[in-house]
């Protein structure tokens, strides 16, 4: 039973062996170059490398709906130099003249809080928050107490945030404690974003961050309590995206050491296998189907391995009767004899016959007398010329 899968294929790959050389090797070109943009793509967004829609919440990378991408941007267009730095948190490495936010962190470890801390000491302003911020407890004594869920409509505004006097949220959560901060959005039992001076700092508690991610940003005053929130105009904003767990590198650069060394295997397995089948990529088809090596030249080849086995008289003494018999058995209009007689024949009637058929006198020398090495080419040389006879007066 016929596979028509099996015949698809082969109907594939024939027309494939058609295509001009120049038209394959393009296209593989193509293809290759394809599969590598694919691939920088997916680990540049795989490790942050900027701006793809997924990514995680609250992430100055992610453009998606809980990410705060336009944050950033909002930030930058209105004066605030912008930074999104990588990997951890080190000591003295945040500025106290800039703001720090740091929204819905993966983790922020005891490390992490501290160096935050000395930070806001210093004179920073930290803004912080997002779903269950037990690191809370390391930035203050007696943080806010953090509750779900809450309103979406905040208008108690504290003035010092006038003209705000609308900031719409997704209710995911609120503070239904102020601890030692002090309520901007909402009131004592219920509020939205708080702060608490530290030091010589600032940090801003936010219990829901959706008023500043992608999808609320635009809504109500929600913008305008973002750039309130990060300080004074001009003032520098960085965004920590090692919270996030991003790395401090990129793109490629990000991929591990391990990755690279099986990518570059690969690589290497595939250029092998390329050249060992680079035969595929010549002609479609040979220009003309081989042929084999002139009669003649079979014959010497025959007669030069003989002559190597050091014993060709054996070998070849039928050869020279075979020849013997189908000159003998020829019929040669004028001589003696009838067609097909199979006497014997003098060595001037052998030779007229031999001579008819385009023997040389060596070749017809060579079939009448012993074997000898000088002889077994000629001998060879003759059988092919009786057969070739043969075979024009058969037809």
């Amino acid at each position: 039973m016929i596979d028509p899968v099996e015949v698809e294929t082969r109907t594939t790959v024939s027309r494939w062996r058609r295509l001009p050389l120049a038209i394959r090797v393009g296209i593989i070109v193509v293809v290759t170059l394809i599969g590598i943009n694919l691939l920088a793509t997916f680990v540049s967004d795989s490790t942050g490398g900027g701006g793809a829609p997924g990514g995680p919440r609250s992430s100055a990378y992610a453009t998606q709906n809980e990410g705060i991408a336009a944050y950033a941007e909002l930030l930058s267009h209105e004066g605030h130099p912008v930074a999104i730095t990588r990997g951890p948190l080190r000591d003295g490495t945040l500025d106290p003249a800039t703001t720090v936010v740091v929204l819905d962190p993966d983790t922020v470890s005891f490390d992490d809080a501290g160096i935050l801390l000395t930070f806001v000491v210093n004179g920073g302003r930290l803004v912080t928050g997002g779903a269950s911020p037990s690191y809370f407890t390391a930035l203050r004594q007696d943080p806010p107490l953090w509750a779900a869920p809450a309103d979406t409509d905040w208008t108690d505004i504290d003035p010092a945030l006038a003209p705000i006097n609308h900031v719409v949220s997704a209710g995911n959560a609120r503070f239904s404690r102020l601890g030692d901060s002090r309520a901007l959005v909402g009131d004592a039992t219920n509020a939205l974003v708080t702060q608490a001076a530290v030091g010589k700092g600032t940090i801003v508690f936010i219990a829901d961050p959706s008023a500043l991610q992608n999808q609320l940003l635009g809504t109500a005053d929600n913008a305008a309590l973002g750039l309130a929130l990060a300080g004074g105009a001009h003032r520098a904003v960085v965004f920590p995206e090692g919270v996030h767990g991003y790395g401090p590198s990129s793109g490629v650069a990000a991929i591990p050491d391990e990755w690279k060394v099986a990518l570059a295997g690969i690589a290497l397995a595939g250029l092998v296998l390329m050249w060992a089948r680079g035969r595929r990529l010549g002609p479609p088809e040979d220009a003309s189907r081989p042929l084999p090596p002139p009669r003649a030249a079979y014959v010497d080849a025959v007669g030069s391995t003989l002559v190597r086995t050091g014993s060709p008289d054996a070998a070849l003494q039928s050869v020279a009767t075979r020849v013997r018999e189908r000159i003998e058995a020829r019929a040669v209009p004028g001589a003696d004899g009838a067609p097909g007689a199979t006497a014997d024949l003098d060595r001037v009637e052998f030779a007229r016959r031999g001579h008819a058929i385009g023997m040389s006198d060596e070749e017809i020398d060579a079939v009448l007398s012993p074997i000898t090495d000088a002889s077994v080419l000629a001998v060879g040389r003759a059988l092919s010329r009786v057969e070739q006879s043969t075979r024009k007066e058969d037809r």
